[in-house]
């Protein structure tokens, strides 16, 4: 009986109540296994920073507006045209798509543009699909003679992110061709670019130039070169030749290769005699209309901007194409020339700028933290100790955010920075309680048990009351639930990883 007695008591000293009897807390554990609670800890910190390593970097969170827009081009139309052919038969169709609240059109030379702006609710893929519908539901009112509608929704990702002059002492189609070949493939295949556009591109185009008084002398039509144009310039697929153990696929390659080639095509027949398209036309290797131009300290030139992936790490993509370019630079023939790196219109400086910024915010916010924490313990151990829950909590919450699918933009970084003063709240209160029961007499060990349990609920309670705050922000719909979204998961994972850091690594 008196063993009995001993053990009871050496189990009353060395353990807290609850301890033995399979309710170990989470302090407990921590408390007693000091090494599994130092690998759990550097876990988290291992998880938060590879999830911040791999996180994309933005200006703002990845969304789309409420906006639908359908392009339609038909060579030569005047904007009368346009308006009462495109327009007014697209804004028809459109008329019965639910969820729209405005309509917004455009006529001009050759082109029209209808934009539909959608409720902030309304599902802007759901949208899409609706437009894409009337829309095919309406080409047989429309002109047989306009392109095939370009339909797009708005979002950041539709504006390039950098843009790259490139000079050109050659002609400016020659010029077009080299970049179109050998910069666009390289731009376009950096990971995370969506593609990547030409601006000032003048294409090549072989000119046919009539001759009038030639055609009506062989009793001739423009029509008629069109037909023959249409009936020799071809490249159509020729059926298959099968063999005992192998099949050829074959193809009618009658395309023209040369202006030479061109110029001696048949127009029609004089008796025995052919019409050529050179008796008839004069052939020219020229380019298209031009209506735009580029140009970079006066020189004529092209430029190449980039666009990104709505996921895409902004800062990562325009890093890699000032890369890019500079091998470019190195391989660029005589004649073109890259502009260095200062003449870039780069759009990420802002957001490196915002960034970076933030960044300092965090860390001079941290550091102020500490010191507030200081002046009220004076006490260097405690004040280290609540310290470290600054760090763990923001370096975990950074791999949430990589698993949640955020980028590091305004919201987030904004949502980090307020979490600062919050994070801290628990291990302050913890350690203040534990720092209570050794001022009663108890040891270290003993004290952090006992104070920890006791401000468990409160600690929890204080935690939750917050995420509660923020949490919500989370559901918002529409335009003003995509930029909140993120800052309200950010703070709520923030002050929740915060709890844990308290209850575990600041009592052990």
């Amino acid at each position: 009986g008196g063993g009995s007695r001993r053990r009871k008591g050496a189990d009353r000293e060395g353990r807290a109540p609850g301890a033995g009897d399979g309710q170990l807390s989470l302090s407990d554990l921590s408390i007693e296994r000091p090494v599994l609670t130092w690998m759990l800890t550097l876990a988290l910190a291992t998880f938060g920073v590879l999830g911040f390593l791999r996180l994309g970097i933005d200006r703002y969170p990845d969304m789309t507006f409420p906006f639908v827009g359908v392009m339609v081009s038909m060579e030569g139309a005047d904007p009368a045209t346009m308006e009462d052919e495109v327009v007014d038969v697209l804004e028809e169709a459109f008329a019965t798509i639910e969820g729209v609240r405005h309509t917004y059109s455009e006529s001009a030379q050759g082109m029209a543009r209808v934009m539909l702006e959608f409720e902030l609710e309304h599902d802007i893929d759901i949208a899409a699909q609706d437009v894409r519908d009337k829309i095919n539901m309406s080409l047989n009112e429309l002109p047989d003679e306009i392109d095939p509608p370009i339909l797009g929704k708005a979002d950041f990702s539709m504006f390039p992110i950098i843009y790259a002059p490139i000079t050109s002492e050659l002609p400016i189609t020659e010029a077009t061709e080299y970049v179109d070949r050998h910069v666009r493939p390289l731009v376009e295949s950096i990971p995370g670019a969506a593609g990547a556009e030409i601006y000032g591109a003048l294409e090549r185009n072989i000119r046919i130039w009539i001759k009038p008084d030639a055609l009506r002398a062989r009793n001739l039509a423009i029509s008629d070169g069109l037909t023959a144009l249409r009936r020799e310039h071809v490249e159509r697929p020729g059926g298959y030749v099968e063999g005992r153990t192998i099949e050829w696929a074959l193809k009618t390659d009658a395309e023209f290769r040369s202006v030479d080639e061109l110029a001696r095509m048949v127009v029609a027949w004089d008796g025995e005699a052919p019409i050529r398209l050179q008796d008839v036309a004069r052939i020219e290797d020229g380019a298209e209309d031009q209506r735009r131009a580029s140009h970079m300290n006066g020189q004529p030139g092209l430029s190449i901007a980039v666009k990104k992936q709505s996921d895409g790490n902004t800062v990562a993509i325009v890093d890699e194409f000032y890369r890019r370019m500079d091998i470019v630079r190195e391989r660029a023939p005589d004649g073109i020339d890259v502009v260095e790196p200062e003449g870039f219109i780069d759009n990420s400086q802002t957001i490196r700028e915002s960034f970076e910024e933030t960044l300092a915010a965090l860390r001079d916010g941290g550091l102020l933290a500490v010191v507030v924490v200081f002046v009220f313990m004076r006490r260097t151990r405690p004040t280290m100790i609540v310290a470290l829950a600054i760090p763990m909590s923001l370096v975990t919450t950074f791999g949430m955010i990589w698993l949640f699918d955020f980028t590091l933009n305004t919201m987030t970084l904004l949502g980090l920075t307020l979490a600062i003063g919050v994070v801290i709240d628990d291990a302050i209160i913890v350690l203040e309680n534990i720092e209570r029961h050794r001022e009663g007499g108890k040891s270290a060990m003993q004290a952090a048990r006992d104070g920890t349990r006791e401000i468990t609920f409160a600690a929890v309670a204080a935690t939750f009351s917050v995420a509660a705050v923020f949490l919500p922000v989370a559901f918002a719909t529409g335009q003003m639930g995509s930029f909140l979204t993120e800052f309200g998961v950010t703070v709520a994972v923030a002050v929740i990883v915060s709890l844990v850091v308290a209850l575990s690594l600041t009592p052990m």
